[in-house]
Formats: structure tokens, C-alpha cells, sequence
């Protein structure tokens, strides 16, 4: 996959990154049902998860110490493996979030932390990654098979404390496979949303089914195509002309090119697109909302680019 909003090639965490990729890691933040941007985010710590998978050893559990609760200091001279600061400026700690410190114009280092969009932030750990700290440069520790933990050290809102938001990653050898035989997958999708209230902002999704379709090959091998195999998906968008019979039959909403670089795919190739139906009506050749619509994705599966069937919705 491409990193959002640019040309650079990443790998997220659940598509099984190895150790020679650019493994893209995201966080999101959510309060109350919506999306929003924390106060600040000051940093992230990459750790190895040790044995016992405890992440107590890197915190500071002193009773009573100013930073209780968060990355113990000399935990991360002795195992820390890399840290990622706001992406436009040497930042350790934000003193109040400023959209600048997380501008997503990347930059070949990738040493900075990234806002994608309300509510989503990025860092992407490279093999040949540095980062500067105390005003030395290091490279980047986290180069062996394993797991690691991202700790994002994040303040909600100006009066809360900082916290920490902890998730997991793992980084595998390299998954080659040799097979006798051409490798046969079928997808089939499904749309699950397929009536929404005009006014509203919400997810379409569709679902993907992945068969590998050779009879010989083993199952350990299909296992690897059960899940995040999909990439590079787009989604076309056309609102059907029911009412006036000398016009075009459909107008395009969105085109595949308008939604590549918003789409979204989890980690069972589900196909995310966060639709606003109230900016329908500023589209050439639309003047109300409500009507059938229909839609269609397409994706990268292996060497072959797959189109979906058309799907039909209705905006009430």
C-alpha cells in the first residue's frame, strides 16, 4: 500500500510486514462516537515485547513520580529501540496540539509522527530509519523477527494527564512461497450498508470472501490468503437518473481516482469508504439528495486487478 496521501510504499501491520519493509503503524482516537485530534501527541517508544509479553518493565510504576504511568526514562536507554517525534519539529513534548507538528508531507526519513486525517496518525519504522535524540543520532533497533510494542505517549484534551496508548506489532521473515502450480484466489465482496439517511456520514463497507481455489495446495499455505491480502483499493460511485429521461442515465459522485487515497482496509479485507451524502448535492447535474445509487471497487489481489460487482444503495 501507498502511505496515505503520498507516492511512498508501506506495509501495515496486519499484512504481516517483514523486516525489510516500511511498516506502517496507525493510531486512532475516538471520544464520544467521533473522530478527533488529541491535545498533543509527544512521542512513540518502539519496544521488543519481552518474555511474559509484560509491558510493566518500560513504565514508570513509582508511586507518587511526576511521570508515573508513562515510559520510564532509562527503560528506553537500555532496550528502546526507536522514537518518533511530531513530524515538523524536533519535539520531545507538545505544549498544545499544532497541526504543523504532525504535517503529513512526508519526507524520505519518516521520523516524524504523521496526521493523516481527524483522528488518524500515522509512523512508519523503516530498516534504515534514524532519529535524533538528546541531540544524537540513532538508527533504527527494531531490525530483528519478533514482536514490538508502539507506545504512543498522548495527551486527550488540555487538563488531562498524559497517558500512554499501547498496541502490538510483529515483524516476520520474509513469506516466500514455491508452489508447482499457478496460484488460483477468488474474492467475492458484499456491500453491508445499503440504505442511509440523507444528512448523514458513515461508513460504507465491503465485505471481501478470499478462496484459494487449488486443490493441492496445503492449507498452511492457503492460511496466508485467508486475510489482508487486498491492496490499493478504490471505489466509483454513480447516482442513478430516475427522474428526467432525456438526461445522462447516471451521474458520477465519486470517481476510483477521488477515493484511492481514502479508502481503507482492515485486517479482514473489509473495504471502508466514509461517505458524506451532505456534499452530493455540490456535484455537477444533482439536485437532491435522495435517490438509488450505486457503487463499485476495485483492487490489487496479487498480479491480477479485480472489479467488484456493481452494488445498489438508497439515500433516504
Amino acid at each position: 500500500m501507498k502511505f496515505p496521501n503520498s507516492s511512498f510504499d508501506v506495509v501495515n501491520r496486519i499484512n504481516r510486514p517483514n523486516t525489510l519493509n516500511n511498516v506502517y503503524l496507525e493510531q486512532y482516537f475516538i471520544n464520544g462516537g467521533s473522530f478527533v485530534d488529541p491535545y498533543a501527541i509527544s512521542s512513540v517508544h518502539i519496544f521488543p515485547v519481552p518474555q511474559g509479553n509484560s509491558q510493566r518493565k518500560y513504565l514508570q510504576l513509582s508511586s507518587g513520580a511526576a511521570d508515573f504511568g508513562l515510559v520510564k526514562e532509562d527503560s528506553f536507554t537500555g532496550s528502546g529501540l526507536y522514537l518518533f517525534a511530531p513530524s515538523g519539529s524536533n519535539l520531545v513534548t507538545a505544549d498544545s496540539f499544532n497541526s504543523s507538528h504532525y504535517d503529513t508531507a512526508v519526507s524520505g526519513s519518516f521520523s516524524g509522527i504523521y496526521r493523516i486525517s481527524t483522528g488518524r496518525y500515522g509512523i512508519v519504522l523503516r530498516p534504515d530509519g534514524e532519529y535524533t535524540r538528546n541531540g544524537l543520532l540513532s538508527g533504527n533497533g527494531a531490525s530483528a523477527v519478533g514482536s514490538y510494542y508502539d507506545l504512543w505517549t498522548v495527551k486527550n484534551t488540555s487538563t488531562s494527564k498524559w497517558q500512554l496508548y499501547i498496541r502490538e506489532f510483529t515483524l516476520h521473515t520474509d513469506i516466500f512461497i514455491g508452489i508447482a502450480e499457478p496460484l488460483m484466489v477468488r474474492s467475492k465482496n458484499r456491500l453491508n450498508t445499503t440504505r442511509l439517511k440523507s444528512g448523514s456520514k458513515i461508513d460504507l463497507k465491503i465485505s471481501t470472501e478470499l478462496e484459494v481455489e487449488n486443490k493441492n495446495i496445503s492449507d498452511d499455505i492457503k492460511e496466508l490468503f485467508r486475510h489482508s491480502v487486498i491492496d490499493s483499493a478504490a471505489m466509483r460511485i454513480i447516482k442513478i437518473n430516475e427522474d428526467d429521461y432525456n438526461a445522462a442515465p447516471f451521474v458520477e459522485v465519486s470517481g476510483f481516482s477521488d477515493t484511492s487515497g481514502s479508502i481503507r482496509v482492515d485486517s479482514c479485507d473489509t473495504i471502508l469508504y466514509l461517505f458524506d451524502t451532505t456534499n452530493i448535492t455540490t456535484v455537477s447535474g444533482i439536485n437532491k439528495i435522495p435517490g438509488i445509487y450505486q457503487l463499485q471497487v476495485h483492487y490489487n489481489l496479487l498480479n491480477e486487478i479485480v472489479y467488484s460487482d456493481k452494488f445498489s444503495f438508497v439515500i433516504e
